[in-house]
Formats: C-alpha cells, structure tokens, sequence
C-alpha cells in the first residue's frame, strides 16, 4: 500500500498493518531458511513497508495534537 494511502489510516490500523507485516517477514525468513523461497526480494519489500509504517506512527506520536 502507498504512504499516501497509509497517511488516512487511524493508529489502530497502522497497528494491525504493522503486526501483519511482521508476520509477513517472519514467514519470508523461515522460507528462506528452508531454501524455499522463490522472490527473495520481498523480504527488502517487506521490511521497508514495516519501516513506513513505523514512520507514520512514530510522525503521529510526536506530533502536537491540534485544538481548535
């Protein structure tokens, strides 16, 4: 999914998105492991997507709430 797309997500979503790419990338280095697995580039994928995702919560987290 785009940044752009992940931007309108609520926290809660990032959340489950995170937690799912983490089981995403788990899988991808078991199968990597056991030699079975035939596009080695989604585990780069994979791991910059939980990067992104960590960046919009962490960007939510320090920003100052706006009252108005």
């Amino acid at each position: 999914m785009k940044t752009t797309n992940r931007r309108t997500q609520t926290a809660e979503q990032l959340q489950a998105a995170w937690l799912e790419q983490k089981r995403t990338l788990a899988r991808l280095r078991l199968e990597r492991g056991m030699g079975q697995l035939a596009k080695p580039h989604e585990i780069r994928v994979a791991r910059r997507e939980v990067a992104r995702i960590l960046t919009l919560l962490s960007e939510r987290h320090h920003l100052p709430e706006h009252t108005s």
